[in-house]
């Protein structure tokens, strides 16, 4: 992990665009990967003035984008595999516009893949019906709520995976364009 981090921050403070930094972090990646070990990553660059966001998916989970304006949730895929896998891999890099109080969700599998003693999983439609009932929370608070739900439903189930959940909402143009 400590190499895959290295090697990502290393790549993306270089020139060219955000796939060719990822492609050339895989590439040192899978020089370095003996053990048949690889790393997701989903890596995103925001420019807050614009609310422009720019990003390579590399095998992990896409976060979701829930539009104000519709309530539509967009899952944020791009081709790529993940790092560390095989080198000469070609990501690729999108890129999407966003307005006042979009909400965007980046969740790792140890959120939709929580279990019940039933053995279900928490689930993406799950985690989705829950964003979307909880829209007009600040970031923090649907955090907090996405938190409390996956433990709920989870009944007191270990975690196999990590779990990490992160909220971002776009304010308004007379807070200055801050996010």
């Amino acid at each position: 992990m400590a190499l895959s981090r290295t090697c990502v921050r290393a790549n993306v403070l270089g020139k060219g665009g955000v796939s060719e930094a990822i492609s050339r972090a895989n590439q040192l990646i899978s020089e370095e990967s003996r053990s048949g070990m690889f790393v997701t990553l989903f890596y995103a660059v925001l420019d807050t003035e614009k609310r422009h966001l720019r990003y390579v998916n590399a095998g992990h989970n896409p976060p979701l984008l829930i539009t104000n304006k519709t309530s539509k949730a967009t899952l944020l895929k791009a081709k790529g595999i993940a790092l560390g896998v095989m080198d000469g891999v070609e990501f690729e890099e999108k890129e999407v516009d966003l307005e006042d109080n979009d909400v965007l969700v980046f969740y790792t599998d140890g959120v939709t893949e929580a279990i019940n003693a039933n053995e279900e999983q928490f689930g993406e439609e799950r985690l989705l019906e829950t964003i979307q009932k909880n829209i007009s929370l600040t970031a923090q608070e649907l955090v907090d709520c996405l938190k409390d739900e996956v433990h709920s439903f989870a009944q007191g189930q270990p975690p196999f995976d990590d779990f990490t959940l992160v909220a971002v909402r776009t304010t308004g143009k007379n807070n200055g364009g801050k996010q």
